[in-house]
């Protein structure tokens, strides 16, 4: 394994911790899943470093900075780099917004900009799989599908519950 291999690893599976703990934590209920939730800014920094990283070495090592900044090829659908591109970018956004200052500045529209790491975790879950050629990704994906959809449709049951009639 390459440093910049596992720079990439490093990242999607901090991505993928970050996108489990909040709809893991409300499906099994679990007080020590969501009380740790403040983890995730530092996780999410570490995953933007390592994703950063990971690109900037795969380049260097690879001699492809100029060739992947002017070959349209790259930035194809169908190129393992264009779906890490997009994650990337993606992922940059939520990034550069994780200050407390950012937060401060957002106010109420941050939690909308930190949404982006959504799209960035498909991306880069397809990036990821299409890099490796194995289903993990793919996974990882659907797990966390299915966990979501758990834990939003259980949160909209308990709120009609709640409602007085």
């Amino acid at each position: 394994m390459t440093i910049h291999t596992g720079f990439a690893w490093l990242a999607w599976w901090l991505l993928v911790v970050i996108m489990l703990m909040r709809p893991l934590g409300q499906v099994v209920q679990s007080r020590a899943i969501l009380s740790r939730l403040a983890w995730r800014k530092w996780l999410g920094i570490a995953c933007g470093v390592a994703a950063f990283v990971h690109a900037g070495l795969y380049l260097l090592t690879h001699q492809m900075v100029v060739q992947y900044m002017t070959d349209p090829f790259y930035w194809t659908p169908t190129h393992f780099f264009g779906w890490g591109s997009v994650a990337l970018v993606l992922l940059f956004i939520p990034f550069v917004t994780s200050s407390h200052a950012a937060h401060r500045l957002l106010a109420r529209r941050w939690k909308t900009v930190q949404r982006f790491a959504y799209p960035a975790f498909i991306a880069a879950g397809i990036h990821v799989a299409m890099a490796t050629h194995t289903l993990v990704p793919y996974v990882c994906l659907v797990v966390w599908a299915v966990v979501y959809v758990v834990a939003f449709v259980r949160k909209r049951k308990s709120i009609y519950v709640e409602m007085p009639g």
